[in-house]
């Protein structure tokens, strides 16, 4: 008798409100028309020749430029300890490990 109520109450708790609920309505895209050729671009208008255009007979300022610096091609190549590790950091790294 308890089973068929638990089923009774399974059937209205889940079954019926699946049964009553609202379907999603399809979706229907709309219709796009075909684009219509521009009559513009057929009938291309031919345009005026520009006037010539004078030369300026000033002249353009000179590019002032640094001096070239010389870079070797090959460089040391710098250590980043050097000048770092002294006496006292190692005896303070040491105090600090233990």
């Amino acid at each position: 008798m308890e089973l068929k109520y638990l089923v009774l109450v399974m059937i209205l708790l889940y079954v019926l409100p699946e049964l009553f609920r609202r379907k999603p309505k399809k979706y229907e895209y709309p219709t796009i028309p075909e684009p219509v050729p521009n009559k513009t671009q057929q009938n291309v208008l031919k345009a005026e020749p520009l006037p010539a255009v004078k030369k300026q007979s000033a002249s353009a300022p000179k590019i002032s430029m640094p001096p070239e610096v010389h870079i070797p091609s090959v460089a040391t190549e710098a250590s980043p300890w050097q000048g770092q590790l002294t006496p006292a950091n190692i005896q303070t790294g040491y105090i600090f490990a233990e």
